[in-house]
């Protein structure tokens, strides 16, 4: 929300990426860090694991028919995936985050930030 409003008003502080899936436009480089700290403030307070866990369903989408023999992994389907839906237009800062995937698997689902995020995609 704020963040991409920031970022369109000071382009100068917006970074851009460079992946295997072409330019990002004002994209924030996913940080598993930063992801790791929210899931422990979700573990340590009841009432926002919660709501977590409430609203997971709304929050995620099935991908079926990945490509076997590629070898996509979490982090490169995570990497394309939060591209495209930047490039395509979505106002929230890397959407997606996390993916969820059996090894090798030929689905995956992925977990939005919100499920508006979801909706939109």
């Amino acid at each position: 929300g704020s963040e991409a409003v920031e970022m369109k008003k000071n382009p100068a502080t917006s970074k851009k990426r460079q992946s295997k899936f072409g330019d990002v436009q004002q994209q924030k480089p996913v940080n598993q860090r930063e992801f790791e700290l929210v899931q422990k403030k979700i573990a340590e307070k009841p009432l926002i694991r919660q709501r977590y866990y409430l609203t997971l369903p709304s929050r995620r989408l099935y991908v079926g028919n990945l490509p076997v023999s590629v070898g996509l992994d979490k982090l490169s389907l995570l990497e394309f995936f939060n591209t495209v839906l930047m490039n395509l237009g979505m106002k929230t800062v890397n959407p997606i985050i996390e993916i969820h995937m059996q090894g090798a698997s030929r689905f995956c689902f992925l977990e939005f930030r919100c499920a508006r995020d979801n909706l939109e995609a």
